[in-house]
């Protein structure tokens, strides 16, 4: 018998990716590599603000030009994929470390 679809929508879990958490799944795998895996396969949804695609893009920079094991096109697609395939958040402040 078919079911008529839910008009309900399975809410995705959204989180705020720590930079290091970003760089250990592009690298060296485990469970960061799966958080990535896991937002590829559109089972959680990532925010991001400006600030932290800059940071973002920051890191992966230093990293290429320390390492070169970011090539210049592997940092464009990755840049180009985190703010299209993302949902930006415009934060209402900011907080500083001596805030928390």
């Amino acid at each position: 018998m078919w079911k008529k679809p839910s008009k309900k929508r399975k809410k995705l879990l959204r989180i705020v990716l720590d930079t290091n958490v970003l760089i250990s799944g592009l690298f060296f795998g485990g469970n960061p590599e799966k958080v990535l895996e896991l937002w590829q396969e559109k089972s959680i949804n990532l925010l991001v603000s400006r600030s932290i695609l800059e940071e973002y893009d920051g890191v992966m920079t230093r990293l290429h030009k320390r390492t070169k094991r970011l090539t210049p096109t592997f940092l464009e697609k990755m840049m180009r994929t985190l703010a299209e395939d993302t949902i930006f958040i415009t934060p209402s402040h900011d907080v500083s470390l001596s805030e928390i």
